[in-house]
Order: structure tokens, then sequence, then C-alpha cells
């Protein structure tokens, strides 16, 4: 994650996100049984609601495989409060993955989050909704970006002990 930067001429500045859904499609290195995804809120001034959040597998052609949806959960709950300043790690997803799986990970930020904790180069495109928690639903996307927003990683946990590429 990179620090909020403003906008200068051309450049938009750090995006913030109010009452959204934001899907992020990300790439795995490793195959596993089981995943947790790390969140971030480490630039982030005040502490950041993740109201519902959900992680899936997506096919070649871009659409999440059925029956792999799976809620994400912190601390058996549905919902999470991250600290300005601190990452947050969800607890363990059974969803079993092939190496090189794509995973879809949908956010819903129901506050004003405030300028993103984000990686500026996701290499993805990630869609973001107008207002609403389309956690789990399908949405058309008010806008999309190729950041990471308030997404640091994800861990595989697999059979045997093996090396991965980061």
């Amino acid at each position: 994650p990179e620090p909020p930067t403003p906008g200068m001429g051309k450049f938009p500045g750090t995006r913030s996100f109010s009452d959204q859904t934001i899907r992020q499609v990300v790439r795995l290195s490793a195959g596993g049984r089981r995943l947790r995804i790390r969140f971030t809120n480490v630039y982030g001034r005040r502490a950041l609601h993740i109201g519902a959040a959900s992680v899936a597998l997506v096919g070649a052609n871009g659409v999440v495989e059925p029956g792999t949806e799976r809620t994400v959960r912190f601390g058996g709950k549905p919902d999470a409060w991250i600290p300005a300043g601190a990452p947050y790690v969800s607890d363990p997803i059974d969803l079993p993955v092939k190496a090189f799986a794509s995973l879809s990970i949908s956010l819903y930020v129901p506050g004003k989050t405030g300028p993103c904790t984000c990686h500026a180069t996701g290499r993805e495109t990630a869609y973001v909704s107008g207002p609403g928690d389309f956690v789990g639903k399908p949405f058309k996307a008010a806008a999309t970006m190729t950041a990471r927003a308030f997404l640091s990683g994800v861990s595989v946990q697999t059979a045997r002990a093996a090396g991965t590429i980061v």
C-alpha cells in the first residue's frame, strides 16, 4: 500500500469511498485449501468500517464460478472496524484453490473512508458500485480503477510447505 497523494494537474488524488462496494480481482501464485485475506488501513486517518465482504473463484471468462462464493468473517462477525494505521486479517476461509487461480474479492464500505490506503497499480480492473451493499450480488459499475483498495494480500494454506512468488 502507498500513502494517499493529492491531485496534481491531470493526475487525480487518491480516491475516497462512501456507501459503496468495491470488487477486485486478484491472481494467486499458490494453491491450497484455505485462504485468509489481508486488509489494510495503514495510511488511514480514521477507523475503516468494512460492512461486508466476500470472496469467490473467477473463471477465465471473468465470471464467478457457481458455488464458490464465501462470506468473509472477522472474529466470527460479518463486519470489521480496522483501526487507523493498522492491517487486519480475515478469519480462515474454506475455499480450495489451484495455483494461479483468480479470486473476486468484494467489500462494502458503509461510511466515508477518507483517502484510500491503496496500491496504485493493481494491474487488474476493479469495479466500484454506486451507493449500496452489493456484496454477493451483481451490480453495474459506476466507476472502474486499477488500484488495489484496502487490500494488501491473500494468504493460502497449502497441504505441504511450499515456496511462492511475491
